[in-house]
């Protein structure tokens, strides 16, 4: 019979007997085979209607870590509890570093306070599912619904109640699931069973006894954390097992998995802090074959560190997992016959002594109302020179971000562990916070609960199976084909217009033999119009222009929000009493939010950036305009500033107040313009600031159009040759404003009441030369805890996360 392994001396005698062969595999050699891990940092995890979300994007090789220059185009979205896209980015990455923001008002489509998903994939993460499609669930609130709920509350105190209707009751689901250490339970084989038990969907605290046939107890089960734990056991074939766990006053019962008759188990231990796994089998299966040598196979991200060979002919046979040959992440470690049948499999969590000191430090540790807070990096590699790296960095009001915000999620938890194993980790941050003393024993039992992605890395990569390629820009493409009937016009020259920094751009591509024509990696920001033209050979506009779809379907959407426990709910409860109480404490009325500095007041009204600014534009034909379906079309793209819509001309300073159109000096209406032809314009020119004496309608602006002398100007007349559309561009981010306390100008500040929630954002936290970066900005003047998270990546793949934090006094 099987017994323990007690003697350690006897265990590590044995360790290096059986070892034949170590090797590691570099992936890195073919880019086209590259996968890719994309996380997003975000300034918070809580946030209040009308306030701004900020992200960095971490691009990643999947199986290195490393930061690479593969994809450049994000897509970044922002999905509604009722699980609709409701705003999009493109965020160009550079080197895999990107960044960017969504504005949280209903204009984006938050229109109520609930759960949100932020979601990030690049076109080349799609062809291998959805299995690193990053999604980070945030939490909008809205405090006026706290604000209404005191009214509500105070309008019903006099009032006599009213009979309520019985809601209707949830049965709550109950779910323990067993995991036993290697995969199996193999009759008279000790083993670790890892359980989990949780309560609709979230994490469960329970005791209870596990029972044999006969109701006799033989092991008990507590959890250890997060509503898992593991018990021993040494199971008989001959009886039937089942935990016993008592759930509000009611007993409940679950079976424990099938028992083999024979078989082998893996396990692994630490033994004199090296890291054992043991093959352990039993009498019968050693009757039937005395030995059998086995292939142990350990990888780490799909890569293969380790293959040996070891022979076990005993109960217990173990062997040596070199973890000084492994990288920082989970191992998974698998044994195989000598048919390549595996029989057991183990993930084991490796932790590397770093071989770098970054630190973050604040210059103060209290500060007072308003005032500058310098904080400075220092990241130095072993030898003391520049750790080359790459940061972002968030200082919070901690009362805005949920009481257990040093247990999120974070870069270290997902590139080492998250992106790794199946289903969501509770505070998965827990785990690679170093001041919780029993992380890594709470991580193996993750490990041994969660499972593993495995069927990712086993897919082959092959071209054939491509569906979308590395993005690198924008693509614009289409055919030309013949006005009548569906053959490709050959050959023929596109032209694309667009406007580029208030001035058109023209770019010029060769339709080859079957009509087809692309405008590839193009670097185009924003919602843009563009405009395409067909010619053949001798410069004639001919040919219809086919557009094929500018973008393509999103993948689908999985979110799951129904399961909320009362710890989540609570937290997010918190959050808005505390953002609440900001406004009531600094007298600040509820309605009047601002974007992300929240300031609150009678605030003058902010003049027009172009206040004093008369852009008087004009606009010679050269040739171009015959290249133009619509005078409209000519008019948005040689002008700077105008809009176009529908039958409205207006200059975008304006804000959709229609211009005043001028054909040959006659005032005419603007749906007038659509019969205009472009040939026979001979000028346009556009005063913006309306200040023609002779017109006195002009006030947001004149158009005066002028055509050539014996040329028809109005007659009707459809170009098949050009097509217009309007593409979603790269999203061009906004920088972080905070006030300057310093400044003359922002002595205007005193006059409201700064109760930011996010006090400082920067997503390009770069160390000099020296290893030292330092920033500088002001505080808030509420009286708080402030804090600081640092999150970013080493040039080796390592992921850095550093939290601090000080306080706010008066």
């Amino acid at each position: 019979m099987n017994t323990p392994l007690k003697n350690i001396a006897f265990l590590i005698a044995f360790l290096f007997i059986n070892i034949t062969t170590i090797f590691a595999q570099n992936t890195e050699k073919n880019q086209s085979k590259v996968l890719e891990k994309i996380y997003l940092h975000t300034d918070r995890n809580f946030y209040n209607i009308g306030e701004s979300l900020w992200y960095k994007a971490y691009s990643l090789n999947a199986q290195t870590n490393k930061p690479h220059k593969h994809s450049r185009i994000l897509h970044v979205e922002l999905i509604s509890p009722d699980k609709k896209i409701i705003s999009k980015r493109k965020t160009y990455l550079d080197s895999g570093m990107g960044n960017g923001d969504f504005i949280l008002t209903d204009s984006l489509g938050v229109k109520k306070p609930g759960t949100y998903q932020l979601r990030a994939y690049t076109k080349w993460m799609r062809n291998f599912g959805d299995h690193f499609i990053f999604t980070k669930n945030i939490e909008i609130i809205s405090i006026n619904d706290k604000n209404k709920a005191i009214v509500e509350a105070n309008k019903k105190k006099n009032k006599p109640s009213k009979k309520i209707e019985k809601e209707v009751e949830i049965k709550d689901f109950i779910d323990l699931q067993f995991f036993p250490e290697g995969g199996s339970l193999v009759e008279n084989v000790y083993s670790i069973v890892a359980f989990k038990a949780t309560k609709n969907g979230s994490p469960l605290k329970i005791e209870g006894l596990i029972k044999n046939s006969n109701g006799e107890s033989i092991a008990s089960l507590k959890t250890e954390h997060d509503g898992m734990g593991r018990f021993k056991i040494q199971p008989k074939l001959t009886e039937n097992y089942t935990a016993e766990i008592t759930i509000n006053n009611e007993i409940k019962e679950f079976k424990l998995p099938e028992i083999y008759k024979t078989g082998y188990t893996l396990g692994v231990k630490k033994v004199q802090n090296k890291i054992v796994g043991v093959i352990n089998t039993n009498e019968k299966t050693l009757s039937t074959k005395p030995s059998t040598k086995f292939k142990i196979l350990i990888k780490t991200r799909g890569i293969v560190y380790f293959e040996g060979l070891v022979e076990s002919n005993k109960y217990s046979t173990p062997f040596l997992i070199p973890s000084n040959v492994l990288p920082e992440g989970i191992a998974q470690v698998t044994i195989f016959d000598e048919e390549g049948k595996p029989y057991g499999e183990r993930l084991v969590y490796i932790e590397k002594q770093k071989n770098h000191s970054i630190t973050l430090k604040a210059n103060k540790t209290g500060y007072e109302p308003k005032e500058k807070v310098t904080l400075t990096v220092n990241a130095k590699d072993k030898n003391d020179k520049r750790l080359f790296s790459n940061f972002s960095l968030a200082a919070v009001d901690q009362t805005s971000n949920g009481t257990n915000s040093d247990n999120f999620e974070n870069i270290c938890s997902y590139f080492l562990m998250q992106a790794d194993i199946k289903g969501n980790v509770n505070n998965a941050g827990y785990y690679f916070n170093p001041s919780n003393k029993k992380r890594l024993i709470h991580l193996d039992l993750l490990l041994q609960t969660q499972g593993w992605r495995d069927f990712l890395w086993k897919k082959e990569l092959k071209t054939t199976e491509r569906k979308f390629d590395i993005e690198l820009g924008i693509n614009v493409t289409g055919r030309v084909k013949k006005l009548f009937g569906n053959g490709p016009k050959p050959n023929s020259k596109v032209l694309m217009y667009y406007i580029d920094k208030e001035k058109t751009a023209m770019n010029v591509s060769e339709a080859d033999k079957n009509g087809r024509f692309a405008f590839e990696n193009l670097v185009i920001f924003g919602e843009t119009t563009i405009m395409l033209s067909a010619k053949d050979k001798g410069n004639k506009s001919k040919g219809e222009i086919v557009l094929d779809s500018l973008e393509i379907a999103p993948p689908a959407i999985k979110f799951d929000i129904t399961k909320i426990n009362s710890e989540e709910k609570t937290a997010t409860e918190t959050v808005k009493e505390n953002i609440f109480k900001k406004f009531i404490d600094f007298d600040v009325p509820i309605a009047n939010q601002l974007d992300e500095v929240l300031v609150v007041g009678k605030a003058k009204k902010a003049k027009d950036a172009n206040e004093f600014i008369s852009f008087n534009q004009t606009f010679v034909a050269d040739g171009t305009n015959t290249d133009f379906n619509s005078v409209q079309d000519l008019i948005q793209f040689s002008i700077p500033n105008i809009q176009v819509v529908n039958d409205t001309i207006s200059f975008s300073r304006h804000r959709g107040r229609p211009a005043l159109i001028v054909l040959n000096d006659i005032e005419i209406d603007a749906s007038e313009v659509s019969s205009i032809v472009p040939e026979s314009i001979d000028r346009i020119e556009a005063i913006s600031d309306g200040s023609m004496s002779n017109f006195t309608n002009g006030v947001n602006g004149v158009i005066l159009i002028y055509t050539k002398k014996g040329v028809e100007a109005t007659r009707e007349r459809k170009k098949f040759h050009t097509s217009k559309d309007v593409i979603l561009g790269i999203y061009n981010w906004r920088a972080f404003y905070s006030p300057n306390y310093e400044e003359k100008k922002e002595k205007a500040w005193d006059e409201f009441a700064d109760i930011r929630n996010t006090l400082y954002w920067n997503p390009y936290v770069i160390p000099n030369e020296e290893g030292v970066y330092t920033m500088s900005y002001f505080n808030s003047e509420v009286p708080t805890k402030v804090g600081v998270t640092l999150e970013g990546i080493t040039a080796d793949g390592i992921p850095i996360c550093i939290k601090t934090n000080y306080t706010i006094e008066k």
